[in-house]
């Protein structure tokens, strides 16, 4: 089965999603209320006026999780059309890097470090654990699909 080309109409559509999200989004200038708050309840609630849950409570892998669990959601969301998907993956290529990068280097220091794995990648977290774990790494490209 070929792959469907890319038309100019299924590129808009992404990148108007992304314009109509970007008013609720992290802004430079939010980010730098952000860091100016007097403390990290006002922090947490800027992020919450652009969407994020409430993290005023968290710790840091918490809040880490929390961001990761927004971040993925969005891109589901932008993925929801299957033309959407390979624009999307661009995106979420660099999380599954970070994953393997974390992995290798955790072997090598004998540490487990599996919370700072990112679950916005194209892999599922789990699967290319065991893989690492396992040795078995060759067969990685058919487990890309992580969407929901």
């Amino acid at each position: 089965m070929s792959k469907p080309k890319l038309r100019d109409a299924d590129f808009l559509y992404v990148t108007s999603t992304l314009w109509a999200k970007e008013a609720n989004m992290l802004t430079p200038e939010k980010a730098n209320r952000m860091i100016d708050a007097g403390s990290f309840e006002d922090a947490a609630k800027l992020a919450e006026e652009c969407g994020y849950r409430d993290m005023s409570g968290m710790d840091v892998f918490e809040v880490d999780a929390a961001l990761s669990e927004h971040r993925t959601a969005i891109f589901e969301e932008l993925a929801a059309k299957a033309y959407a998907r390979p624009i999307v993956d661009l995106f979420r290529m660099k999380f599954d890097y970070h994953n393997v990068k974390v992995l290798v280097k955790s072997m090598g220091a004998n540490v487990d470090a599996t919370r700072i794995l990112s679950q916005s990648g194209r892999i599922n977290v789990k699967v290319l654990t065991e893989a690492f774990n396992s040795g078995a790494r060759g067969d990685l490209a058919g487990c890309q699909d992580s969407y929901k």
